[in-house]
């Protein structure tokens, strides 16, 4: 684990491991890193990652996997916050992909003042799957993507009271469904108090 200039830290390192499923002993082998830094005032960013075999829980076996996982958090002025991550995910068997997906995680917020406070949520996940590379195929779709979002209202009414107000929704386009399709939609309020002791 390295400090270094503006803020920096750089990581790096491996390991071994046996995991046991399906009945049978994997032995897993990985190797990890990270950087994060803060080129300005107020913006952080870093990168994550992993690779290694490990095991392909949808076909019992071990597989080539790579994963990563970029983000990057900003203050914009005194009100705005923005926090955005994409997470990506590949499997490999014998140098054939057989699952690749990407993950984007967008969250804003905006502070109206001390008490009030609106916060918008978006996470947009794909997946894209080499059926042939599969034991079951049928048991898996060869593509989706899946959205949800969220819009909560926060007022506090005092130090140890809160209340929130929200909406949510998802839905999902996949082999059986041509256009995108809305799966989910709520409506929430929520009031929490603190008891002091």
């Amino acid at each position: 684990y390295i400090h270094g200039s503006l803020l920096s830290h750089i990581s790096l390192g491996g390991g071994v491991r046996d995991r046991y499923w399906a009945g049978q002993l994997f032995d897993e082998n990985f190797v990890f890193g990270g950087l994060d830094f803060k080129p300005f005032k107020n913006l952080r960013t870093g990168l994550d990652f992993n690779f290694g075999e490990s095991v392909d829980y949808s076909n019992d076996r071990l597989s080539d996997s790579t994963r990563y996982s970029w983000y990057i958090n900003s203050n914009l002025g005194k009100h705005v916050k923005v926090n955005f991550n994409h997470n990506f995910r590949k499997l490999a068997y014998q140098d054939r992909n057989v699952l690749i997906a990407n993950q984007s995680d967008l969250r804003l917020s905006y502070q109206f003042n001390i008490k009030q406070r609106l916060r918008l949520a978006v996470i947009n996940t794909s997946v894209g799957r080499h059926l042939s590379q599969y034991l079951s195929p049928d048991d898996f779709h060869a593509k989706g993507n899946y959205v949800s979002t969220q819009l909560v209202y926060s007022y506090k009414l005092n130090p140890r009271s809160l209340m929130y107000v929200g909406y949510s929704d998802a839905g999902l386009n996949d082999d059986d469904i041509e256009s995108f399709t809305r799966t989910d939609k709520s409506f929430f309020a929520k009031f929490s108090y603190a008891f002091k002791r």
